[in-house]
């Protein structure tokens, strides 16, 4: 690598890690990480800009470079995910407004189809579709102009029924736990039958705390600092292939956090 080239890919570097440091200030200052892990990360992002920048190594300098590139284009990633968690709050939220005009009246049809609708959106087609064709049968015909019954009021759930039916598989009909008492439930199901709480709405609620997003992050951009680090440290004793296969690993690694950070669903036993 020519000196000119050096420099650029060292200011490149060093743009970008100001970059990547005002985005842990960011979220220091949101709460999002921890006032610790923030300075903790602060410390690594310049410890590395520094292994970077003196590495006589051309694969670990730009290795560095790509590692600061990438870091704050993994707000996206946050900002989805966030997103995510902030429309499941919302769902959330009208799930326990649909198990209350349950629990007060459970005659209440609208509150079926709304339980019903909710457990669809999370892929509990079992429970939905139990759930929604106990509703269906409390519902009445037209008896003359004199007496409308309750149907027609309800022509798109019972579209969504025929939708769900149309969709789930055999295995969406398995029993749930009950979180409280591990008494498993069949579908349709919506207060437990040993110790009668809403276990499907439980579930929900603790799957919905999800973790900060941003700690996450500050954690896996830790763990590629420290091998980017060990790759350096080796590659100044030994060189060739004692560097590339920590940069390989490091590669794979960033597909396996892309992964673990968008695989956020809930899960029921």
């Amino acid at each position: 690598m020519g000196y000119i080239s050096d420099l650029a890919v060292v200011a490149v570097m060093a743009v970008m890690a100001c970059a990547w440091i005002y985005v842990i200030m960011t979220w220091m200052a949101e709460g999002e990480i921890s006032g610790k892990m923030g300075f903790v990360t602060i410390f690594a992002s310049l410890l590395l800009l520094a292994v970077g920048a003196s590495s006589p190594i051309d694969l670990v300098k730009y290795s560095v470079a790509l590692l600061f590139i990438a870091a704050p284009f993994t707000l996206p990633i946050y900002n989805n995910i966030a997103g995510q968690a902030s429309n499941r709050e919302l769902d959330l939220t009208r799930l326990e407004r649909a198990h209350e005009a349950f629990a007060k009246n459970p005659a209440n049809i609208g509150s079926r189809f709304e339980i019903a609708n909710h457990l669809a959106k999370l892929g509990q087609y079992g429970h939905a579709i139990a759930i929604a064709k106990g509703a269906e049968t409390m519902l009445t015909d037209d008896q003359g102009v004199h007496q409308r019954g309750t149907r027609g009021m309800f022509y798109k759930e019972l579209a969504d029924l025929k939708y769900w039916q149309s969709v789930a598989k055999p295995e969406d009909f398995r029993n749930v736990k009950c979180p409280r008492c591990s008494r498993p439930n069949p579908p349709g199901t919506i207060a437990c039958l040993s110790c009668h709480a809403p276990f499907l709405l439980d579930i929900v609620r603790e799957g919905t705390k999800t973790s900060h997003v941003g700690t996450k992050i500050a954690l896996t951009w830790l763990c590629f600092t420290a091998v980017v680090a060990a790759a350096a440290t080796l590659g100044s004793f030994k060189g060739g292939w004692t560097v590339i296969f920590p940069i390989m690993l490091l590669v794979i690694a960033v597909a396996g956090f892309i992964n673990w950070m968008m695989n956020d669903r809930i899960k029921f036993a």
